[in-house]
């Protein structure tokens, strides 16, 4: 079912078509014309991809700017980060596909005050991914979300995984690319104690492997956002990453051309995951109670964010380990404000192969 056009989006609508109807001031034909972009080295990332920050003269209400152009610079004007000039990055290792869901009757969620609730939610479970999925007869174009990254932390010597992110995407097809990017909470544990590791990564699935992101530094207790942004104009990411705790940022744009040559936009999602490696999946990373918030998305029927709480269809994925006979996490949503869900870690399973 497609969604109904609330107030608020007819509001903004006539807003915005106001606004497209003032002619903008002339440029003197003798004026220095200043970049509004740097770009910079990426070295070990994609093949195409390249560090992007504004400089100082970049102006969101640009109409030369590309839309995704400008959204990227709006977000990074509204997290007040300084942007990095030059980052590098490394295999985190091989792809994962999306997972074999499983789905149970769909239950409407209505509320009888016409609140914009999905209208429908459908219940699936997952062997690697534990959250939520939209889709309705739109291109998505955006994604983001915020959260504090947990502290790894192991009920055994062992070694674990959790993966954290937004994403546009099934990964179902190796013609269109899934497209995600997120934080890593790992622990490699023995009898004397544990090691635990936490990075920023990105991910143009099937086609490439999963790049780890040097340069911006992140830990546990640390509140970041990351945003994946579309252009199906040039078939180019923009990756957007944010350490809110150190008010530094990245920003990494990589085209998709050769890659799958364009985005599977039918479907975005807010996911924790344990990833696999090698084809098997991990142990999950005890990661506790998690607060996701700003989980939003834009598609190609309106301009503006949208609350990922706010669809016509969605999945609320329970992640289960391969037999079916123990949940390792459980996605809980949404708060009143259709932007915040909760995702609880039950068990951490242990390696496996579906």
């Amino acid at each position: 079912m497609a969604r109904r056009p609330s107030l608020r989006r007819v509001f903004i609508a006539a807003v915005l078509a106001a606004a497209t109807a003032i002619p903008a001031l002339a440029t003197p034909a003798n004026a220095a014309v200043r970049p509004s972009w740097t770009t910079g080295s990426a070295a070990g990332c994609g093949a195409t991809a390249q560090v992007v920050a504004p400089t100082a003269t970049a102006d969101p209400s640009d109409n030369a700017m590309s839309p995704a152009r400008r959204s990227l610079l709006k977000q990074i004007k509204a997290s007040g980060v300084r942007m990095l000039t030059s980052a590098s990055c490394r295999d985190r290792g091989p792809g994962h596909p999306a997972p074999a869901r499983r789905s149970a009757a769909g239950r409407s969620t209505a509320a009888p005050d016409g609140t914009a609730h999905p209208d429908t939610v459908y219940s699936e479970t997952s062997n690697n991914w534990s959250g939520f999925e939209n889709y309705d007869s739109v291109s998505y174009t955006q994604v983001t979300m915020a959260w504090t990254v947990p502290t790894a932390n192991a009920p055994a010597p062992a070694e674990y995984h959790a993966a954290i992110w937004p994403g546009i995407g099934s990964g179902d097809s190796s013609s269109s690319a899934l497209i995600q990017d997120g934080t890593d909470s790992d622990a490699y544990c023995n009898a004397a104690g544990c090691t635990r590791h936490y990075d920023f990564w990105y991910e143009v699935y099937p086609a490439e492997s999963s790049k780890t992101v040097s340069g911006l530094s992140v830990k546990a207790g640390d509140k970041v956002q990351t945003s994946v942004i579309y252009d199906p104009s040039n078939k180019s990411v923009l990756f957007f990453f944010v350490n809110a705790t150190t008010q530094k940022g990245l920003s990494i744009t990589q085209s998709v051309s050769g890659l799958g040559d364009k985005v599977d936009q039918s479907q975005v999602e807010w996911i924790v995951e344990r990833p696999s490696v090698s084809g098997t999946l991990t142990a999950l990373t005890n990661f506790g109670t998690m607060t996701f918030s700003q989980t939003q998305y834009t598609d190609s029927s309106y301009p503006d964010w949208v609350p990922g709480g706010y669809a016509g269809a969605e999945s609320q994925i329970t992640m289960t380990n391969c037999k079916d006979t123990q949940n390792l996490a459980v996605p809980y949503g949404w708060t009143s404000d259709l932007l915040t869900w909760y995702d609880v870690w039950v068990n951490a399973g242990k390696w496996e192969s579906c």
